[in-house]
């Protein structure tokens, strides 16, 4: 689910390796980690959203009762809320959630008969919620690299690909209403092959869906014009696998890892024809997840594999010139996802075997920056 210093002749292969700024030249992050879940084994796999005021939203997959659940907090720590399952047709290979303006959470989801919309009928989805079906399985197999977002307008956007070796394909839908109910949502066929597809999807300010994605190694950056009817793909260099996208208006910077568990992230104008700001941090992490805290501002979320930390790069500008902040909780598994607000942002992730935890991040806003 963006105006920027231009660097000349800045590709992936090209990294620059930046030490941590000095502590005391950022105000430091104020975080609570809490616990939301732990009844049976649930939080695996998790997507965390904002709601318009701000406060976080999760879905969380049960593999006890092979169910979708959302818990929608209802102050900033998070101690009091509510959970409601909202899918529980069988088991959910890989799943996504966003939140519009018109504050009610919609989800995509991909299951064994194929890719489903939950559009949710209040902010908790305790109720009149509506499901659909956008994609079949088939002859594709089972989906993965769900991804969804929304934009201004409330139309849903969602990416998935297919799994089956000889037809891997890599799609997009785009929604003509906020349920995808209307039967004439417009399917995309992005690339083809027998490559494995990693990819992200955002909306802009422009209401333009992009998507980050991976092909044998490669990195490539889809903008569509409108509903996807027209797109055009760029090729933003190799070297970055797992990438997640994020946007602040038509800005958007791209994070993902290396083979070798590099952090990278990429910084581009609205084409991405000429990426800046390309970072590496030199410490590993999988599955890093992005998000704008501000205009220019962004937080990655990712998991440090041999340690099992969640860890946290902060970009107050672009990610040139990162504060490392080390925000560490014991974590059993490598998904992580983050949802950024005004000041703040909230990461979902696995706490523990039966746990799904919440951390909650946030920084006064001091004068001068972007928070």
């Amino acid at each position: 689910m963006q105006r920027i210093r231009t660097l000349i002749g800045v590709a992936l292969a090209a990294v620059v390796m930046l030490p941590a700024l000095p502590a005391e030249a950022y105000a430091p992050f104020s975080t609570t980690v809490r616990t939301i879940a732990s009844q049976g084994d649930v939080g695996r796999v998790s997507a965390a959203a904002l709601m318009p005021d701000d406060l976080a939203i999760v879905a969380s997959w049960d593999s006890t009762n092979h169910a979708i659940d959302v818990i929608a907090c209802a102050n900033a720590e998070c101690t009091v809320g509510e959970s409601h399952t909202v899918f529980d047709s069988g088991y959910v290979a890989d799943f996504d959630m966003a939140v519009g303006p018109d504050g009610l959470p919609v989800i995509a989801a991909s299951y064994g008969p194929g890719v489903v919309v939950i559009k949710c009928g209040d902010r908790a989805c305790a109720a009149d919620n509506t499901t659909t079906s956008i994609a079949f399985s088939d002859w594709y197999g089972t989906y993965y690299g769900v991804s969804i977002d929304v934009g201004t307008d409330n139309l849903p956007s969602v990416a998935y690909s297919s799994s089956r070796l000889s037809l891997q394909r890599l799609f997009v839908t785009s929604c003509n209403d906020v349920a995808c109910v209307g039967g004439d949502e417009h399917d995309k066929y992005l690339a083809g092959g027998t490559s494995g597809y990693s990819s992200d999807l955002v909306v802009d300010g422009g209401n333009r869906a992009a998507i980050a994605w991976t092909k044998g190694g490669e990195t490539f950056l889809t903008r569509c014009a409108d509903t996807c009817g027209s797109a055009s793909t760029t090729s933003i260099g190799t070297g970055m696998l797992e990438p997640s996208i994020a946007a602040s208006g038509d800005r958007l910077s791209i994070a993902g890892r290396d083979n070798w568990k590099i952090i990278r992230t990429v910084d581009c104008a609205p084409q991405c024809s000429a990426p800046t700001a390309v970072m590496a941090w030199n410490d590993r992490g999988i599955k890093p997840d992005i998000a704008f805290v501000g205009p220019t501002h962004t937080v990655i979320a990712f998991v440090e594999p041999t340690r099992g930390y969640l860890e946290f790069i902060d970009c107050p500008s672009t990610c040139l010139a990162p504060q490392y902040v080390d925000n560490r909780a014991n974590v059993t598994g490598s998904n992580v996802s983050i949802a950024g607000g005004d000041n703040e942002a909230y990461v979902s992730h696995p706490r523990g075997h039966a746990d799904q935890g919440l951390t909650h991040i946030h920084r006064p806003k001091k004068p001068g920056w972007g928070w």
